[in-house]
C-alpha cells in the first residue's frame, strides 16, 4: 500500500525542509496516537540526521493511506522519555 506523506507549512517553523520532515516521518519509531476524533492524530519519535530526536505530529486520513504532518520540533524530555518507556 502506497502512502502518501504531505507536510503544512506549520511543521517546517523549526527550520526542517519538507523533504527531512517527510524522511523523519516515514522513519519515526514507536507511534502513538494523541488525538482520536477524526481525523485522528499520531506522533511519531523521529531523529534528524545529527541524531537529535523530534516529535513530529499528523494527522491520518483514508485510513493510512494520507498523513498530513502538522508539526515537528525538538523533541520533549517528557515525549522521550514516554516513548522510551512503551518501547521496553
Amino acid at each position: 500500500m502506497d502512502v502518501l506523506v504531505q507536510v503544512h507549512e506549520l511543521a517546517l517553523k523549526h527550520g526542517l525542509s519538507a523533504d527531512e520532515v517527510v524522511r523523519m516521518w516515514i522513519e519515526g519509531i514507536e507511534e502513538v496516537v494523541i488525538d482520536d476524533d477524526e481525523p485522528p492524530r499520531y506522533m511519531r519519535l523521529a531523529f534528524d540526521d545529527a541524531g537529535r530526536p523530534w516529535e513530529v505530529a499528523a494527522l491520518r486520513f483514508g485510513g493510512g493511506t494520507r498523513y498530513l504532518v502538522i508539526h515537528a520540533m525538538p523533541a520533549r524530555k517528557s515525549v522521550v522519555e514516554r516513548m522510551q518507556r512503551r518501547i521496553r
